[in-house]
């Protein structure tokens, strides 16, 4: 299965934090702010939905260090 990326509108993203609960973006929506994490590991795990289906779930591994004037 290939999703279509002619109308991104169509497509919906759903994401999760360190395995917390999935939050969806309103749909169309393909970015995301995150502000003042503390330091640590994050695993940021993300999927697309369109009206027919669901593509894999792709993770990526974020690592905060500590401000250096700290």
């Amino acid at each position: 299965f290939t999703f279509s990326y002619d109308n991104p509108e169509r497509i919906t993203y759903i994401y999760s934090v360190n395995d917390d609960k999935w939050t969806r973006l309103q749909q169309g929506k393909n970015e995301i702010t995150f502000s003042h994490m503390p330091p640590g590991v994050y695993h940021f795990r993300v999927k697309a939905l369109d009206n027919k289906s669901e593509s894999d779930i792709r993770e990526f591994v974020v690592l905060i260090h500590p401000a250096w004037y700290f």
